[in-house]
């Protein structure tokens, strides 16, 4: 099927030029209905058509006449602040060995109407990020098999949302974070229960408007957004399940575009509908039944003790925290702080 597609300087200089592996990059190129590439791609290939001229593989003639035809491309060019705040991070998160590198794959994240394939016939950045970013494909290699996952439930605080917590960001907006820092200690059932009722006093004394900006700017994981646009694009549902505030949990949903969500209650008068760690797994289950889904068709990733009873139902999970529970050793994929696109592929990439 057509669809849009990033390619980099390898495949660009391989259709340009006729060399080995040229009839991939011309299939790859024909079956697009959109080039993407970040603005310098350009430069880059330029360069690269420079180099095999000192090098002797092509002469100028052959060289003028690739940089005419790059030209009479229709490249679709991308140049945007949030292009680079993400490539720098897809770098960091990968480990790719240059920005430039990590630009293309950015370029194909961000592409217009969602999520693209990227191609590559840079096979060293084929092999080390290959199977660990969804969007990622070495030219001339079979693409990756969607796997039968049509669900994937996250949990909030330190899956989506890396560093502070939503009730954290609230509680320092409202000028209640060392209150709130010794609520997060508490492991008590019935502490935190009352801890949640005099969170629910302070917010009914702060307003809805100091805690609606606080919500709002919650800092999402590496890679969130771009891994649900990714995830619809693919038909798979995405469900948010949180014990914290489901207000806060309902405003990181609308933003990424989540199906679904659930946290601890907040009614209007003030009363606290509480929801626990096992109440993800049930409550899960139910959404998976109404949609007709078993557990071997849901994913799940979280960070913490509080999320292993979603993770031990689900068919696969991803655990993105530091030290793997032992309740979870050998059934789930460890991850460790991992930008949310490598989480998705170790969830639905099965070749």
């Amino acid at each position: 099927m057509s669809e849009p597609v990033c390619v980099d300087s390898s495949v660009l200089v391989k259709l340009l030029t006729g060399e080995p592996g040229s009839e991939a990059a011309v299939a790859v190129v024909t079956d697009a209905t959109d080039l993407v590439v970040p603005a310098f791609a350009w430069a880059e290939v330029g360069s690269a058509l420079r180099k095999k001229v000192r090098m002797g593989e092509i002469d100028a003639r052959q060289a003028q006449r690739a940089w005419d035809d790059l030209l009479s491309l229709d490249l679709r060019y991308l140049q945007r602040p949030a292009l680079m705040t993400r490539t720098w991070q897809l770098a960091e998160s990968f480990a790719l060995p240059t920005v430039y590198d990590a630009a293309f794959v950015a370029a194909a994240e961000q592409a217009p109407g969602g999520p693209c394939p990227f191609w590559t016939a840079d096979a060293s950045l084929a092999r080390a990020v290959g199977g660990r970013h969804p969007l990622i494909r070495g030219l001339g290699q079979p693409e990756p098999d969607l796997g039968p996952t049509r669900l994937v439930a996250f949990d909030l605080d330190g899956t989506l949302l890396r560093g502070e917590t939503a009730c954290e960001a609230i509680a320092r907006a409202i000028g209640r974070l060392d209150e709130m820092r010794a609520f997060e200690a508490l492991t008590d059932r019935g502490d935190i229960a009352a801890a949640r009722r005099e969170m629910a006093r302070w917010y009914g004394e702060a307003g809805q408007a100091a805690i609606g900006v606080a919500v709002d700017g919650l800092a999402l994981a590496p890679g969130a957004e771009v891994a649900f646009a990714w995830l619809r694009r693919c038909g798979v549902r995405t469900a948010i399940v949180s014990i914290t505030w489901d207000f806060a949990v309902a405003a990181v949903a609308r933003r990424l575009g989540a199906d679904d969500w659930v946290g601890t209650t907040l009614s209007p008068t003030g009363e606290v509908g509480d929801f626990w760690a096992e109440d993800k797994a049930r409550w899960l289950a139910a959404l998976a039944e109404g949609y007709g889904l078993g557990p071997d068709r849901v994913a799940a990733v979280g960070d913490s003790a509080g999320d292993l009873p979603m993770l031990r139902w689900a068919g696969r999970a991803v655990f993105v925290g530091g030290r793997l529970p032992p309740e979870v050793q050998g059934g789930a994929i460890h991850l460790p702080g991992a930008d949310l696109m490598a989480a998705v592929a170790a969830i639905c990439l099965t070749a």
